[in-house]
């Protein structure tokens, strides 16, 4: 059982610590921020309009992507509340 984790282990740690992965949580790759500001703006929106949400495409929507400065938002959970609650 052992001999399974530790390979287990050892792949997992390769993955994590090839350039690209460790690339992508640079805090100076702008996918990265793109993705932390979707999430934290869009929690912040959340809580504005927690029961019914923005609605979806509607323009209240909108003009909340606007306040935040959510550019398209990619957070999927977080997008979902905010269309719907």
């Amino acid at each position: 059982m052992i001999p399974i984790f530790l390979i287990v282990g050892c792949i997992l740690f390769a993955i994590l610590s090839s350039n690209t992965v460790v690339d992508k949580f640079a805090n100076d790759n702008v996918s990265y921020n793109i993705r932390r500001n979707d999430f934290s703006n869009s929690l912040k929106a959340t809580y504005e309009a927690p029961i019914l949400g923005y609605g979806i495409e509607s323009q209240t929507k909108k003009n909340m992507h606007y306040k935040f400065g959510i550019g398209n938002n990619s957070a999927g959970f977080f997008c979902a509340a905010l269309n719907l609650g």
